[in-house]
This record gives C-alpha cells, structure tokens and sequence, in this order.
C-alpha cells in the first residue's frame, strides 16, 4: 500500500527544504519526534543512520538511504518514507510517500 501527503508552504523552497534536511528542525514540522542523533551532522547524508525519539519516550533507529540536493529516503523498521520539495510558483510543495 502505497500513501503520499503534500504539504503546501507559502515560504520559499529554500526555507521549507532547511527544515526538512536539517534533523535538528524535524521536531518543527512534525511534533511527535522530540530528540534526533545522528544522521550525517547538520544536514542529512546517504548513507547515515540515526535514532529518533518519539513522543519524548520511544527511541527508533533509522536509515537515510538517499539523499540529494532536494530529497532525502529514510527507513524506519520495514516502512520506507522519502520526503521532497519542489517549487510551486514562489512557494514551496513537500509530497512525502
């Protein structure tokens, strides 16, 4: 089974896509993650691994597989995610699936 969500950003896609590589931002855009180690550094890189704390309490390993100038596949158990941006007139558009 195969999900997307599109999010559409009215800031520029330069702005949205250092949220979305920048593990220290995740906690900005999704509020269930509250702590990242790891992953490359500043931004993230393939390959890289890391962990995530979930809700405060659950640490999780994941695995950056890909990553390139704008977008990043991560692996969390058997669950594959791939977050990019893509410009949208002067704004921003971020599909994950």
């Amino acid at each position: 089974m195969a999900f997307t969500y599109t999010a559409d950003s009215s800031a520029p896609p330069a702005a949205v896509w250092a949220l979305l590589a920048e593990p220290g931002q995740w906690h900005r855009w999704a509020p269930h993650i509250r702590g990242v180690r790891g992953f490359g550094g500043a931004r993230v890189t393939s390959p890289s691994a890391g962990v995530i704390l979930l809700a405060g309490v659950v640490p999780v390993l994941a695995l950056i597989t890909e990553a390139t100038a704008t977008s990043w596949t991560w692996r969390i158990g058997l669950v594959r995610v791939r977050h990019s941006i893509t410009p949208h007139g002067p704004a921003a558009r971020s599909p994950s699936s």
